[in-house]
């Protein structure tokens, strides 16, 4: 994928980002206790969210911390009610990932929150 392209968010396009690194050997696994399905990989790159109800609320950016097949983990100055549906882009060397996702969970750790999201596919 190119820096240009903005994708919309599927699994196989979060899957195709993930098997690329992976091929590339710039992804190693996850080094955490893991109670997922699917595991998740380091994965740096800038969050944009807002709630999706609102769409003329400005963006909230959080830093990316960990990335599935199916969500992302990622942390920030500000948290977000459990069950929040938000509209997001994930900005990321190969490209910008576009669509929707729901916070499943939120933890003020020391002076930023720990936040994940379960992304919501059209698929």
């Amino acid at each position: 994928m190119r820096t240009e392209e903005f994708l919309k968010l599927s699994r196989a396009a979060v899957s195709e980002l993930i098997h690329e690194r992976l091929s590339s050997g710039r992804l190693e696994p996850f080094a955490g206790q893991d109670r997922r399905r699917l595991p998740r990989w380091p994965f740096p790159g800038q969050v944009e969210i807002r709630p999706a109800d609102d769409p003329h609320a400005p963006p909230t950016f959080f830093d990316c911390r960990n990335l599935s097949e199916t969500g992302l983990g990622m942390s920030g100055s500000e948290g977000f009610e459990i069950g929040t549906r938000v509209e997001l882009s994930l900005h990321l060397p190969e490209a910008t990932l576009y669509g929707e996702g729901v916070v499943r969970y939120c933890m003020r750790v020391q002076s930023r929150y720990m936040v994940g999201l379960e992304f919501l596919f059209d698929e």
